[in-house]
């Protein structure tokens, strides 16, 4: 028969679950612990089919529980009761791998049913396909607002590591890939193993700027590609990777015999290219009603913004934005449309313009404004259409 591990610090609440959960012990047998560390004593000594967590208790939390889980019960199916999960990442974990969210307070019987359909997704030898995705642990790493420095190993494809100062990815390295790039590696990878390092006691840099959402997506995206054409070669998905990230920012030229003798046809450099950008953005942001302007990559890296709303972060929002955009460029295609150049969200409180320069054209920058409701949304689409290919000039 298949157990069913509940883990809570809570122990009322414990034991009236596990009492109410009875009801199925025709299907399966509910077994508890107070913490992670009991959980791991049980997991050790017991076949667990479903592990059930909460994210914060002593000892041991749920985070470094599923760690173990990851590391050690790779095809346990994990049930996680937050009180802070997000809608959204709630239905992007649901759709990738057998994570699955429940938030306090919940109906007991929406938890017995939640187990019931995640014992009924077995393959026809019996067994749950996957486990927890290292893409959901680190979004719940962002949740929970953790500080922390993750390791994660995949066998002869290497390892890496991950810094998160309280839930906000700061940095990534992966054998000689750094940032965005060793992140999106690193994602792909499947069976992995996770360990939680000490912190480090020196201030880390902020190298990543993209949100985690978007190099999630950005990473399942290749792999279905990959998937798809058939594996490539590591030294070319390594290059395709560093191509992505670094697209729309040119290496600084470097300064030997040939380079000097060209003078002014060196590129110019990565400072100067961002100095232009914020020029163009201080001219958006400079229309009647504007609350805040941005030109980003079309990962939903923010390149340059510019607010006038102190309540207003492109930097946190400008990747939410961007993907709605990047849906409707597939939505368009799929009806036989082109991509969308153009889009434009209305709201009683104001308005949100997102204009492309060109789905297919390289570099692809997406430029985005948001207005008041007395903002001139007319004049911001004028000025999109004029000022979106003196940006790309400026980055090709």
């Amino acid at each position: 028969m298949d157990k069913v591990l509940i883990v809570d610090d809570d122990l009322e609440f414990l034991n009236i679950l596990k009492k109410d959960l009875e009801k199925y012990d025709a299907q399966f047998e509910v077994l508890t612990a107070p913490d992670g560390a009991e959980a791991i004593e049980v997991l050790r000594k017991e076949p667990v089919s479903v592990l059930v967590t909460d994210l914060v208790m002593p000892n041991v939390d749920g985070l470094e529980l599923l760690g173990h889980m990851i590391k050690n019960h790779p095809t346990t199916l994990c049930i996680v009761m937050t009180e802070s999960g997000s809608p959204q990442i709630k239905k992007e974990v649901n759709q990738r791998d057998i994570l699955r969210y429940i938030e306090k307070p919940f109906d007991f019987k929406e938890l017995g049913l939640e187990i019931i359909e995640g014992l009924d997704r077995r393959d026809e030898d019996g067994f749950l396909r996957r486990g927890v995705s290292l893409g959901s642990f680190l979004q719940l790493i962002e949740i929970k607002e953790k500080t922390c420095l993750l390791e994660v190993h995949c066998g002869k494809k290497g390892k890496g590591l991950f810094y998160f100062n309280k839930g906000v990815l700061y940095d990534a390295i992966c054998n000689d890939l750094k940032g965005e790039a060793a992140v999106i590696k690193m994602i792909r990878w499947d069976n992995v193993g996770i360990d939680f390092k000490s912190a480090p006691s020196k201030k880390i840099a902020k190298r990543i700027k993209t949100a985690l959402a978007s190099l999630i997506m950005e990473a399942a995206r290749l792999k279905d590609e990959s998937s798809v054409e058939g594996e490539k070669d590591p030294h070319e998905m390594v290059v395709e990777i560093e191509e992505i990230v670094n697209s729309l920012l040119p290496e600084e030229e470097t300064t030997g015999p040939e380079k000097a003798e060209e003078g002014p046809d060196l590129k110019p450099k990565k400072e100067e290219l961002f100095m232009a950008l914020e020029g163009i953005i201080k001219e958006m942001a400079g229309i009647s009603g504007c609350l805040a302007a941005g030109i980003m990559n079309f990962t939903g890296e923010v390149l340059a913004s510019e607010s006038n709303d102190q309540n207003i972060d492109l930097n946190l929002m400008g990747a939410t934005f961007n993907d709605i955009f990047r849906e409707a460029h597939g939505a368009c295609k799929k009806i036989g449309l082109e991509a969308c150049r153009e889009a434009i969200i209305q709201t009683p409180n104001g308005t949100i313009v997102m204009r492309c320069s060109g789905a297919d054209e390289e570099p692809h920058l997406h430029a985005i404004a948001i207005l008041s409701t007395d903002g001139n949304y007319s004049l911001m689409k004028m000025f999109m259409a004029k000022v979106l290919p003196k940006a790309k000039s400026e980055l090709e």
